[in-house]
C-alpha cells in the first residue's frame, strides 16, 4: 500500500468479507490515520477527541466516520477518519478500536465529545467506562427543538 510506503508508521485496516463463492472478497470497511498526525495530536493537542459520522453520498454510499482533537491554536486537528457500511454499535467499535490501538494509549485520559448516537454511547460504556465524555450542544438543541417545537420552550436551553 502506497501510504504504508511513503509514510511509515500510519495506519491502514482494510476489512473484507468473503463473498458467498468463496473466491472473491467483498470491501467492508477501511480505517486511516497518518504517522505524522499521530505524532501531531500526541505532542501538540489538548487531550480532547470529537467523534461523529455523516452519510456519504456517492454511489457506494457508506458512512464517513471521523475523530478530531484541537490543537493549541484552538483549529481543528483531524486525527483519523474510516469509511463503514453503517454507523451502529458494531462499526463505532470497530472505529474506536482502531483509534486507540493507533494512539497506543487506553483513551481514559482523553475527553471525548459526540452526539448521542445510541451505538456510540454503548461503546463508551463498555470500551472506556472511566473516561470523560461529554455531548455536543448543537445535536441537543436540534433534538430538543424537534421533541419539542415551537417558541414557549424554545430560549429554556
Amino acid at each position: 500500500m502506497l501510504v504504508m510506503s511513503t509514510n511509515p508508521g500510519s495506519v491502514v485496516r482494510v476489512k473484507g468479507e468473503l463473498e458467498q463463492d468463496g473466491k472473491s472478497t467483498r470491501f467492508v470497511r477501511v480505517f486511516y490515520t497518518l504517522k505524522a498526525v499521530i505524532k501531531g495530536f500526541k505532542e501538540g493537542c489538548r487531550p480532547f477527541i470529537g467523534l461523529d459520522g455523516c452519510f456519504l453520498k456517492t454511489e457506494y454510499k457508506g458512512q464517513l466516520l471521523s475523530a478530531v482533537g484541537r490543537d493549541a491554536n484552538n483549529s481543528f486537528f483531524p486525527i483519523a477518519w474510516a469509511v463503514v457500511e453503517i454507523e451502529n454499535k458494531e462499526t463505532w467499535n470497530w472505529f474506536m478500536d482502531q483509534l486507540l490501538d493507533a494512539l497506543g494509549m487506553d483513551g481514559n485520559a482523553i475527553t471525548w465529545i459526540s452526539d448521542r448516537q445510541k451505538g456510540l454511547l454503548d461503546v463508551f460504556h463498555n470500551l472506556l467506562p472511566n473516561a470523560e465524555h461529554r455531548f455536543c450542544v448543537r445535536h441537543i438543541y436540534d433534538n430538543f427543538k424537534k421533541k419539542h417545537p415551537g417558541s414557549k420552550l424554545k430560549y429554556l436551553l
